[in-house]
């Protein structure tokens, strides 16, 4: 969880001003944001929430065996209990699965069960009824003693369970039922929207839906006027920028999707976690107790609006199988969607046909490229980080706090059980078990105590509901994936040697920089080698600026906001792409795969421009690169201003000082690996060694407010400035991994002769050509001595060339007439691969 208040951004026209108490690197522009981390909170007092735990008359229940509990009906008619994520044909199931030999349940749910029992029979939650983080919130132990109601093997701890829940969610409600208000426990303005909302907000709609038959009439009236209350104040939103459909309360309509940025914004957690509360909340209480159906009518916003818009990303600008916001924030935004779906599944009203697309996993290509992704996304193995445990290694981009791997339960468990009650899926099924087995900190070895000591009591229920104790373990699904992936709507690339521990692995990005959590880091790369990165972006929450990551700075004209502290400031002064307010998103230009190579493009130009600022002397930002298997990067950038005398950096985070001599660098590694740069353009450049040393509160002096996040290893970067700051200007920069002490290979510039100008490197015997501007391509390039294997990238996808060597020249002619050489056909990214 993060500070999102510190960076809220509105990128509709306002007042911008600073807001008191709010980060000084990111004034708040428009309302709250409070994407907040849970604060260590002492626990010493007791507090009610201005309500007593015993104030509420205890309510026979019927028998919990079941009887009553399971009413004659089908699902879809909106009577029969429990109807969110799980139904009663599943509880002989799940109730099998309660027992000692299942450590899932003897070692992991039973034991938070019996902790929360503990605290809700003695009294001392200390739950405030504050809309931000508390100690025990009594929706998140209701939900989870809910659900023990539901699998305990004993009638007598179910019915028990059942009762604590009540008491606990009554305890809310009654509050609540007052109506809004400043200051009062669970009546704050902002508390059905606040991070508490996000949470554990599913909790109030499931715990009623788990034990309805042990509410009372008056029970469900007190829901139903606070569900209605929340609900219309979900639908409003207001907690960043965009969280919620405009105009409100309109559904089905094209309208919604009008507005490239505010659909980009549906992939924000705030947004997605409104549309989950919505929905349960619409759906948890049955038609007799919801006169004239007007609780259940707030669904029609939820799935028509707010789905509908998530649905349209992920199938188009978000598509590919990534999260938007990154590591940090990934599994609740796209979690939050599946806990969604989910329960329109179980409710019976995920059929397509009748409510939209969007209502359902099925026919959505993202819901099957999200594994994928992910695994892409790993390091090859674990490796053991400074506490001595076993943690993956993501290719991280986004806001992080902790640079590891997150827990994905909150996606791959609410798609797992969904995929266990249709029974159609079943690689996919065994592929999220595999995953929420190995991939958390920890891996197998600690999956109990995940269980037994979530983040969210919420995590434990998935898990158990996942994971089938007589089902066999799921095989590592990796050897069956391609070794490379591209998002392409959030402008990933990744691609790996292997699935060994010696593996080598490529990293390249380019994204939006419009929403919270993204920062400035298009054209980002990263290399990893034996277990290492050996380079990558320097990790951090708020740390967005791009000299922070391995991109380009290139200084622009002063932004219209250029307050001393002010967030555009310090992106100006660092020659930062922008965040929030760039003229539009990064694009991923091309990217194909070869034999022994990877190739990707990117431009970042509207990146590093802003209109909404008066910013826009950029007029190019581009990158290419070719990763040479396994361990030579090849970067050639673009970097182009209407004004001379602005400064452009070549910027690489490394985790070691590096040591430069004349064009070179070598930067090392903590296990002795190294890392060579040579720069080849521009010529007589600037190599320049800096320390990167936050302070005792993480964060990076002159860089705000911001905190690197815990674990991350690059403490150094390199800087390569172009001499003389000239208006246009070239960088190439070869990267080559190697063991300690390893030659690095021969490496020198090559350059066209005639036609269009291309720039290059042979590294080895392998040369490597970029063109220097973009259009037509006709060239005439003198080949070095030795060259085996001649790369030529940026020309025109799955196209023919005229291609002729003569002694050691080459000539490449875009035109497919009959002259003299050989037609040949570039790859899928415009590569030719040609043997002299």
């Amino acid at each position: 969880m993060s500070h999102s208040f510190q960076r809220t951004a509105a990128l509709v026209a306002a007042v911008l001003a600073l807001a008191a108490g709010c980060s000084t690197q990111r004034p708040l522009e428009g309302p709250a944001s409070a994407d907040s981390n849970p604060p260590v909170v002492s626990t010493g007092g007791v507090s009610t929430g201005g309500v007593s735990p015993d104030s509420l008359p205890t309510v026979s229940s019927p028998d919990w065996s079941g009887t009553g509990l399971e009413p004659a009906g089908t699902v879809a008619d909106g009577t029969s209990h429990p109807r969110l994520w799980l139904t009663p044909a599943d509880l002989p199931r799940l109730r099998s699965w309660a027992t000692d030999t299942n450590p899932a349940w003897s070692n992991g749910l039973a034991v938070e069960l019996q902790r929360v029992r503990r605290v809700v029979d003695s009294g001392a939650a200390s739950d405030d009824g504050s809309p931000g983080w508390v100690q025990d919130p009594v929706e998140a132990d209701a939900e989870l003693l809910a659900f023990g109601s539901l699998v305990e093997p004993s009638p007598a701890d179910r019915d028990a369970d059942a009762q604590r829940a009540r008491r606990l969610l009554m305890r809310g409600i009654q509050a609540a039922v007052g109506g809004a208000q400043d200051g009062a426990a669970y009546r704050s303005p902002s508390f059905a929207i606040d991070d508490r909302s996000r949470w554990w907000g599913e909790g109030w709609a499931l715990t009623v839906d788990w034990i309805y038959p042990l509410l009372s009439k008056d029970d469900k009236a007190a829901i139903r006027t606070v569900f209605l209350r929340w609900s219309g104040e979900e639908e409003r939103g207001g907690q960043t920028t965009s969280d919620h459909p405009v105009p409100v309360g309109d559904h089905d309509d094209p309208a919604l999707l009008a507005d490239p940025t505010n659909v980009k914004w549906s992939a924000n957690n705030y947004f997605t976690a409104h549309a989950r509360n919505i929905t349960l909340m619409s759906l948890a209480l049955d038609p007799a107790d919801d006169p004239g159906g007007t609780l259940h009518a707030h669904l029609a916003n939820a799935t028509g609006g707010f789905l509908a818009m998530t649905d349209a990303l992920l199938r188009g600008p978000g598509r590919g199988g990534a999260p938007a916001e990154g590591f940090e924030y990934g599994p609740q935004s796209l979690g939050y969607v599946a806990e969604t779906l989910l329960a329109l599944h179980t409710s019976g009203h995920d059929a397509a046909g009748s409510a939209g697309r969007q209502v359902t996993f099925e026919g959505n290509p993202f819901w099957d490229q999200v594994e994928p992704w992910l695994l892409n996304n790993l390091s090859p193995a674990p490796v053991t980080n400074a506490e001595g445990q076993q943690v993956w290694l993501p290719a991280s981009y986004g806001d992080t706090q902790h640079f590891h791997n997150p827990d994905w339960i909150e996606l791959y468990g609410a798609l797992g059980i969904y995929d266990e009650s249709v029974g159609t899926h079943a690689t996919r099924l065994q592929t999220a078990r595999w995953i929420e087995t190995n991939t958390p900190d920890g891996g197998a070895v600690t999956l109990p105590d995940r269980i037994a000591d979530p983040t969210n009591p919420r995590e434990s229920i998935m898990y158990f509901m996942l994971l089938d104790p007589k089902a066999s373990a799921p095989p590592d699904p990796r050897p069956a994936l391609p070794k490379s992936w591209v998002a392409a709507g959030v402008g990933r690339v990744s691609a790996r040697t292997g699935w060994d521990a010696k593996a080598s692995w490529f990293d390249f990005g380019v994204g939006w920089n419009l929403i919270d959590h993204q920062n400035g880091d298009g054209l980002d790369i990263g290399l990893y080698r034996h277990g290492e990165w050996l380079t990558k972006e320097r990790s951090g929450y708020d740390v967005v600026t791009s000299d922070q990551k391995n991109t380009l700075a290139i200084q622009n004209d002063p932004p219209e906001h250029a307050d001393d502290g002010d967030y555009r400031q310090l992106e100006f002064a660092a020659g930062s792409q922008y965040t929030y307010v760039p003229t539009g998103p990064g694009q991923l230009t091309a990217s194909s795969n070869g034999d022994g190579y990877v190739y990707a493009s990117g431009d970042a130009t509207n990146l590093y421009n802003s209109v909404r600022e008066g910013s826009t002397d950029v007029v190019q930002a581009t990158r290419d690169v070719v990763w040479l298997e396994p361990d030579v990067l090849v970067v050639y950038d673009r970097a182009t201003t209407r004004t001379d005398g602005r400064f452009k950096r070549f910027f690489l985070q490394l985790p070691g000082d590096p040591v430069i001599n004349g064009q070179r660098a070598v930067s090392t590694t903590p296990h002795g690996q190294q890392l060579t740069i040579t720069t080849l353009l521009p010529q007589r450049a600037g190599l320049h060694g800096e320390a990167v040393t936050p302070d005792a509160n993480g964060a990076i002096p002159g860089e705000g407010s911001g905190q690197v996040a815990d674990g991350e290893p690059m403490g150094y970067r390199l800087r390569v400035e172009a001499p003389g700051n000239p208006a246009d200007t070239r960088f190439l920069n070869v990267l080559e991994g190697g063991d300690a002490g390893a030659a690095p290979t021969v490496t020198t510039l090559v350059r066209s002769t005639a036609g269009d100008p291309f720039d290059g490197a042979i590294v080895g015997t392998t040369v490597v050509l970029f063109p220097v501007h973009t259009g037509p391509k006709n060239a005439t390039i003198d080949l070095p001595h030795g060259a085996s294997r001649i790369l030529v990238t940026g020309l025109a996808a799955s196209t023919s060339y005229r291609v002729s060597t003569t002694g050691d020249q080459l000539r490449i002619d875009n035109t497919n007439d009959s002259g003299s050489g050989r037609s040949v056909v570039t790859d899928a990214g415009g590569v030719l691969d040609l043997v002299p």
